[in-house]
């Protein structure tokens, strides 16, 4: 049995999650998105969300970048967010928690993006990266309801490279996840 856990985990904590994947006894199986020790994985690096930050620091020379993470206290949200902050501080810029708000890994988190806007409405943040491409509906319909244009006013990255991207208006700009055993 192959276990996406970074489908139906987001909604559970680490204990409950364990005891799903323990409830399967008498089953081989393999997790993916997170190392659960005792079981075989596959997990995702993050070379391609790390590369989209560094390029919106050295390419668009944006030094206020915003991170809208999931979960507080999900492993793969905090993994995400771990990347975004050591690449701040490799281009020598300040981790600032204001410009950090948690969702919930879902287009649905809408009132998470209005929180994060409306904290950071004196110092809007000149990008603002989502930790996967659902959340950045989120951000967009939270922008639009204060008049504000993706790319115009404030550049909004992805990361999953999702297949709605490519469609949206305007297209989302995300990097794919790279599949590490």
């Amino acid at each position: 049995l192959i276990m996406s856990l970074g489908t139906f985990a987001i909604f559970f904590n680490e204990q409950e999650t364990l005891d799903f994947i323990r409830s399967y006894t008498g089953v081989k199986i393999v997790v993916m998105e997170m190392i659960i020790p005792g079981y075989p994985c596959i997990v995702f690096g993050f070379d391609g969300l790390r590369q989209e930050i560094e390029h919106l620091i050295k390419d668009h020379g944006k030094r206020k970048i915003a991170f809208f993470s999931g979960q507080k206290d999900q492993k793969v949200a905090e993994s995400r967010l771990a990347v975004y902050k050591e690449v701040l501080t490799e281009n020598g810029i300040a981790y600032d928690p204001s410009y950090v708000e948690y969702g919930d890994f879902s287009e649905y988190c809408v009132k998470k993006a209005r929180l994060l806007l409306e904290r950071n409405k004196d110092n809007l943040p000149e990008a603002i990266c989502c930790a996967n491409d659902s959340m950045v509906r989120a951000v967009s319909k939270a922008m639009d309801e204060r008049g504000l244009r993706i790319g115009r006013d404030i550049i909004v990255t992805g990361y999953d490279d999702a297949e709605f991207a490519g469609v949206m208006d305007p297209p989302l700009t995300t990097v794919k996840s790279y599949m590490m055993t």
